[in-house]
């Protein structure tokens, strides 16, 4: 899809395929985006000390992204005895995306500043 995507646009739209995606197969993709980006960053491990999936052939970065939020949601399963849909992986990393930003902005700095 992003291949499609790049022909048409000469740019590498990862967020647009991710919600295409999705609308098609809700329970199969994440919908990525920078806010999604920024939030699964903070709640999980860094990418090496979570376990690799297995594709032939993927955009490295949104590969990356899913094994974060499937490490998340396998945790959320596991603490909580509940399996989560990608959507609502998607609702819990916009809230956090939303406190962070409220607090950079309490703190005086742009919402936007790392």
């Amino acid at each position: 899809v992003m291949d499609i995507f790049f022909e048409l646009t000469g740019l590498e739209k990862r967020a647009l395929a991710s919600k295409y995606l999705h609308f098609h197969k809700p329970d199969l993709f994440f919908i990525y985006d920078s806010r999604a980006k920024e939030a699964i960053s903070k709640v999980t491990p860094r990418p090496n000390y979570i376990k690799d999936i297995t594709v032939e052939e993927s955009d490295s970065e949104y590969h990356i992204f899913c094994r974060r939020c499937q490490h998340l949601r396998d945790n959320i399963r596991e603490r909580f005895a509940k399996t989560l849909t990608p959507r609502q992986i998607d609702k819990i990393l916009l809230r956090i995306t939303d406190r962070i930003r409220k607090e950079k902005l309490e703190q005086g700095a742009p919402p936007d500043a790392p």
